[in-house]
C-alpha cells in the first residue's frame, strides 16, 4: 500500500486525480482540505483520510506528510512560500517523492504569439512559478515538476509530453490528462525523476487556448 498525500486536494485538477484514484487498490490518499465539506468524493475503494487544516500551518503540516510516500501538490497562490513549509516537513519526515504542479513558461519555452500572450496574461504568476521552479530543481528530492498547458474541464485523455530545453507544444491540456500522469508517476517512482515535464494535447498549436478549451 502506497501513502500518497495531496494538498490543494479541493483543486479542480486533484478532484479529478482522486476520482481517478478510486478504483486503485494499492494507494492510500491523505487529503489535506481547510474544510471537509470541501471535497465529496463517493463511498472508495482505496482507503483514505481526511485532515482539516492549512498548509501554512507546520504542525498540521508534519501531522499530515507523516508516514507517506509522496506528496502531490496542486495548490494555487504564493508557490515559494508554500515550498518553504512543504520541504521542511518531507525532510523532517523522511519523505522525498514530490510531485508539483506548476506552470508553462518558466524557461521560456513557450514561443510565438501563445507564448507572448501567456506572458501577458499573468505576468506575475510566472516570476513565481519560475523562483518556485528553481527551488524544486536545487532540491535533494525526487522531484517532477509538471507545466501543463491552459486547462479543460473536457473528460477526452490525449497527451503529449516535453522535457526541460524543448520547446513547449500545443496550448491546452484537460484536467483528466494531467490525472493520468500523475497516476503513471505514483505507480512508477522512476518516471518522470528529478524532471521537469511539459504536458499539452496534441493538435491545440494555436496563438491562444480558447479554441481548444
Amino acid at each position: 500500500m502506497k501513502n500518497v498525500l495531496i494538498l490543494g486536494a479541493a483543486g479542480r485538477t486533484m478532484k479529478v486525480l482522486e476520482q481517478q484514484l478510486l478504483s486503485s487498490n494499492n494507494i492510500h490518499l491523505t487529503l489535506l482540505l481547510h474544510h471537509k465539506n470541501q471535497i465529496n468524493l463517493p463511498v472508495m475503494s482505496v482507503e483514505s483520510t481526511v485532515i482539516t487544516g492549512d498548509v501554512m500551518d507546520s504542525e498540521i503540516l508534519n501531522q499530515a506528510i507523516k508516514n507517506q510516500d509522496a506528496v502531490v501538490v496542486g495548490l494555487g497562490g504564493k508557490m515559494v512560500d508554500f515550498i518553504n513549509q512543504i520541504f521542511p516537513a518531507m525532510h523532517k519526515n523522511h519523505v522525498s517523492r514530490l510531485i508539483y504542479i506548476l506552470g508553462l513558461g518558466i524557461y521560456d519555452e513557450v514561443h510565438g504569439k501563445f507564448g507572448e500572450w501567456s506572458k501577458s496574461v499573468d505576468p506575475n504568476g510566472i516570476s513565481d512559478f519560475k523562483a518556485a521552479a528553481k527551488l524544486i530543481e536545487d532540491s535533494d528530492l525526487n522531484y517532477t515538476i509538471l507545466r501543463p498547458g491552459w486547462m479543460s474541464d473536457r473528460t477526452e485523455i490525449n497527451y503529449e509530453t516535453t522535457q526541460k530545453g524543448e520547446q513547449f507544444r500545443g496550448t491546452v491540456i484537460t484536467r483528466a490528462s494531467i490525472a493520468d500522469y500523475i497516476v503513471k508517476l505514483l505507480n512508477d517512482s522512476n518516471l518522470g525523476e528529478r524532471e521537469s515535464v511539459g504536458l499539452d494535447e496534441p493538435g491545440t498549436d494555436g496563438d491562444s487556448p480558447y479554441p481548444f478549451m
